[in-house]
């Protein structure tokens, strides 16, 4: 089974990082009862207030999907959606060495 790695770039409407981060730590809750989900981490970044990052790592392609498939992370999804103020980059990476591996 090959891991499986996406970065995300969140930008925000300004002033909207609080709540955006309110419910990133919701769908943590979601994310630590998967069984494929190894890391499920938000970054801000100290440079821009408007834009956080999401650091995900999973067992492999099915679990990927699991979790996006899930009726919380589509809920989630849509609700997120009010604090996004621009397009939402993907980055889909495979691991291929490193500490916690």
């Amino acid at each position: 089974m090959s891991m499986l790695a996406v970065w995300v770039k969140i930008p925000l409407k300004p002033g909207t990082r609080d709540t955006a981060i309110a419910a990133l730590n919701e769908a943590l809750g979601h994310a630590m009862e998967e069984d494929g989900t190894l890391q499920y981490i938000a970054l801000a970044d100290p440079n821009d207030p408007d834009v956080v990052y999401m650091w995900e790592l999973y067992t492999g392609q099915e679990a990927l999907a699991a979790h996006g498939g899930s009726d919380w992370f589509k809920s989630f999804s849509k609700g997120m959606a009010e604090y996004v103020g621009g397009k939402v980059e993907f980055s889909f990476l495979s691991p291929l060495l490193g500490k916690g591996l």
